[in-house]
This record gives C-alpha cells, sequence and structure tokens, in this order.
C-alpha cells in the first residue's frame, strides 16, 4: 500500500478542466486569471503543488499549458501605460531583464606600463589619448 497523501487531481484532463473553469469564472467576472488564484483554484495549497504535479510525467504538459495562460496575461499587459507589476510577474516565470553594455578601450598603455617605466607609460599614454 503506498503511503502519503492522496492526490487532489487525480488526471491531467481534469487539472486542465479546473484551469478552464478558473478562466471562464475570470472572464465572467472581468478578472484577471493569476498564478495564486489558479492555484486556489486547482485546490492546491501552494506553488510548490502545482510544481510537484509539474515534476510528473503525465501531469507536465497540463502544468506548462495551466501556466502559459497567467504568462500570456501578464504579456498582455506589458502594452499597457503600467507594465511594472507584469515585469515584475514575469521574472517570476523566468523572463530576464538584461542589458548589453559595449565597450571599447585601448588598454595598450596599460599592458605596456607594466613593462616600462612610469614616465615613458605616460608619454605613449598621452600619444594613444591624442590619436
Amino acid at each position: 500500500m503506498a503511503g502519503g497523501r492522496p492526490r487532489i487531481i487525480e488526471s491531467p484532463e481534469e487539472l486542465e478542466q479546473r484551469v478552464l473553469n478558473y478562466q471562464a469564472e475570470c472572464f465572467a467576472d472581468e478578472k484577471r486569471m493569476t498564478l495564486t488564484g489558479m492555484i486556489l483554484a486547482l485546490g492546491l495549497h501552494s506553488r510548490d503543488s502545482l510544481d510537484e504535479y509539474g515534476k510528473r510525467p503525465e501531469f507536465s504538459d497540463s502544468v506548462k499549458w495551466a501556466k502559459m495562460f497567467i504568462e500570456e496575461g501578464y504579456e498582455q499587459n506589458l502594452h499597457g501605460s503600467s507594465a511594472a507589476g507584469s515585469i515584475f510577474a514575469l521574472k517570476n516565470f523566468g523572463w530576464k531583464d538584461q542589458q548589453h553594455i559595449e565597450q571599447n578601450m585601448n588598454i595598450k598603455a596599460a599592458v605596456m606600463a607594466t613593462e616600462m617605466d612610469a614616465e615613458e607609460a605616460a608619454k605613449i599614454y598621452k600619444e594613444l589619448m591624442d590619436g
């Protein structure tokens, strides 16, 4: 006999139907879907509980599919006037806020300075900076 707590959701199809019911409820009440709201609608107690279902091969795609509804809503909010909350939420879905900085420095003088005295290095540095 297997130990542990019985599953709240018995099949991927049941999980998907609960998600669709939550979506319909949100649409009827003119509310946005949220991850926490969906987890509660699924009858689960935490994000970890949902993630545990996602680790089971038979539930993996269904959990990813369910999370995509929430992620899509946040993406839609990015087009609004106040996207800060959506940006924060999307980072929890693995999105990254990155900046690429290109830097072009002439370090020849610094390298040469290690091989010569300070006066000579300063002269070469000045020549390089002047063009």
